[in-house]
């Protein structure tokens, strides 16, 4: 499961979820708005999931999620070929435009 939720005023709170089993040992999220740096965000294990929230800012990304460092999985924990696309879109502004 994966869900934008605006948090703060500049970056989007995104929150992935997956499944848990018994044999795992870590799972990281690596994309284009950290240059798919090794380790750089690492999955909390919550009971029977691993899950990450983390600030980015709006934009164009690809993403990818290492299970165990190696193995590339979706959310769903099927294994992928290429990164997956993450487009993160900034709030919609509660601004008005004033009458002239």
């Amino acid at each position: 499961m994966l869900d934008i939720i605006y948090s703060r005023k500049f970056l989007q709170e995104v929150r992935i979820s997956v499944p848990a089993r018994k044999d795992d040992v870590d799972l990281w999220l690596s994309g284009s708005f950290n240059c798919f740096g090794d380790g750089s965000l690492r999955f909390t294990r919550t009971g029977s999931r691993w899950e990450i929230s983390a600030p980015i800012p709006p934009g164009r990304y690809l993403y990818e999620i290492r299970l165990n460092q190696y193995r590339r999985i979706d959310e769903n924990r099927k294994s992928l070929a290429r990164r997956k696309p993450l487009d993160v879109i900034p709030p919609r502004s509660r601004c008005t435009a004033m009458p002239v």
